[in-house]
């Protein structure tokens, strides 16, 4: 017996075989062509992913390898692209040469003495249409920087889930 995923397709593609043709040999096998008509509808779906908008660009800033690349490839498998930064250093070469970036992810304590923050003032300066998010597996330190822009953006506390993240910045974005 046959199983196909779509039920009424099945059930309408075996009339149309019990009335078009005589007999089927089973060892013969069969050859079905169905012709669609061309449909305004399916242009006009044609014509909207042809216009899709590119995809958003991340630059996520994490100097611990592992959470680096999960979140890499979380995000580049949502869509995202996605650029990564293990250090404050490249973490201001990609700023430097990048000239769109829609979002910006960093860890808040980084190596050499410099957090996220001080990332993300001149980032802002540059971009003051950057969105940022910065987690941190010590958030009451981001709120202890005493930087004006700790207010106004998402602090996820590690460990966080990618749902949560995921859902900020769905957040972030759309607005």
């Amino acid at each position: 017996m046959c199983r196909l995923g779509h039920v009424p397709l099945a059930r309408t593609t075996a009339r149309l075989v019990r009335l078009n043709s005589r007999s089927i040999d089973c060892r013969k096998g069969c050859r079905m062509i169905r012709h669609y008509p061309p449909s305004s509808v399916q242009r006009n779906v044609d014509n909207a992913c042809m216009k899709q908008a590119p995809p958003k660009v991340v630059l996520i800033v994490e100097d611990e390898p592992h959470i680096l690349d999960l979140l890499s490839d979380f995000l580049a498998d949502e869509g995202y692209r996605v650029l990564a930064a293990e250090s404050s250093a490249k973490a201001f070469e990609i700023l430097a040469t990048k000239p769109q970036l829609d979002l910006l992810i960093s860890d808040f304590r980084l190596p050499g003495n410099v957090s996220g923050v001080m990332i993300a003032e001149p980032a802002l300066k540059l971009r003051p249409d950057l969105k940022v998010i910065f987690i941190s597996g010590y958030p009451i330190e981001i709120y202890e920087s005493g930087s004006p822009i700790v207010r106004t953006v998402p602090v996820l506390a590690k460990p966080f889930s990618l749902d949560s993240l995921h859902g900020q910045i769905q957040q972030l974005l759309a607005g």
